[in-house]
């Protein structure tokens, strides 16, 4: 009879161990996504006011320059 249980116990040791491991891989495996950083950026030319959006996540214009004033 302990020799039932005791096999029992380590059968469920392993099932549940097994799915432990399996949740931890799963959760290693998700990908994140982050949201660009833009800012505007501003110069002066002629007297006019010009802005334009820079995204700093990929260090690339994203538009010309607008005419602010």
């Amino acid at each position: 009879m302990k020799k039932i249980l005791f096999g029992i116990l380590v059968t469920l040791t392993f099932i549940s161990t097994g799915t432990i491991q399996a949740k931890a891989i799963e959760n290693n495996n998700q990908i994140s996504t982050y949201k660009d950083v833009k800012e505007w950026r501003y110069k002066i030319m002629n007297g006019r006011l010009y802005k334009r959006l820079f995204n700093l996540s990929k260090e690339k214009w994203e538009t010309d320059w607008i005419l602010v004033q």
